[in-house]
């Protein structure tokens, strides 16, 4: 023949990258189910076209992942949360020769936390704010995503100051930067990282004044307090 031509006429057919070859190489694209492909090898002669077409079965043998988020989780922002999904046919998808890598997708409705990814895994840390927020993971193999959605309830560890401004029996209470001491003690304000932000003692009947740091960090409720003897 004179020349060749190669063009697809029904299937998911991949790009064919050199239509004019004799020969057609083509890597199987990913597919639900068994799939069937036909391609056309059209040979030009000076005075005729001849037509073959050629049937491509493409079986579906590389499964999709099968993935679950827990049902939902609650977060008080004192330590990292992770987030790993079970994968709940992970053994078949180890046993398909060459198994193609999976794909992980995170993401969130409402960027209450800072968050990093490590394999599999999402940490969240340094909550922002209080609310609930939706996590979605969408996690592929090459062929088609799956997701799954958890909501997660985030409370901040509450700094316990709050309660000595009602009850008479604390020993301490606050309001704004000041602590009025009903009785002698001594108190240590830590972050919700655990890093210390001050620490202060007084006397029946004194009052001392915290930093600012240790203040700002009440004010958004993200300090809690520690009696000390």
């Amino acid at each position: 023949a004179d020349s060749y031509i190669w063009s697809a006429l029904s299937g998911p057919a991949p790009k064919i990258l050199d239509p004019q070859a004799f020969s057609l190489a083509v890597t199987a694209p990913r597919v639900k189910s068994d799939t069937q492909i036909v391609y056309r090898f059209s040979a030009e002669y000076e005075d005729h076209t001849e037509n073959r077409n050629v049937v491509i079965m493409i079986r579906n043998s590389i499964p999709d992942p099968s993935i679950a988020l827990p049902a939902k989780a609650s977060w008080n922002g004192a330590a990292p949360l992770v987030l790993r999904p079970t994968v709940s046919n992970a053994a078949a998808l180890k046993d398909v020769p060459n198994a193609p890598p999976l794909r992980y997708l995170w993401s969130l409705s409402a960027q209450l936390a800072d968050t990093s990814q490590a394999g599999d895994s999402l940490k969240l840390s340094n909550p922002s704010g209080d609310g609930v927020m939706n996590v979605t993971l969408c996690m592929d193999n090459g062929g088609e995503a799956n997701c799954a959605v958890t909501p997660v309830t985030v409370s901040r560890t509450s700094s316990g100051l709050a309660g000595f401004r009602t009850r008479g029996s604390d020993p301490v209470s606050v309001s704004g930067r000041s602590l009025f001491w009903r009785v002698p003690g001594r108190v240590r304000m830590w972050n919700w990282q655990g890093i210390l932000l001050w620490e202060g003692r007084g006397r029946a009947g004194e009052i001392t004044h915290m930093n600012a740091a240790a203040a700002g960090a009440l004010a958004r409720r993200r300090a809690r307090l520690e009696l000390l003897p």
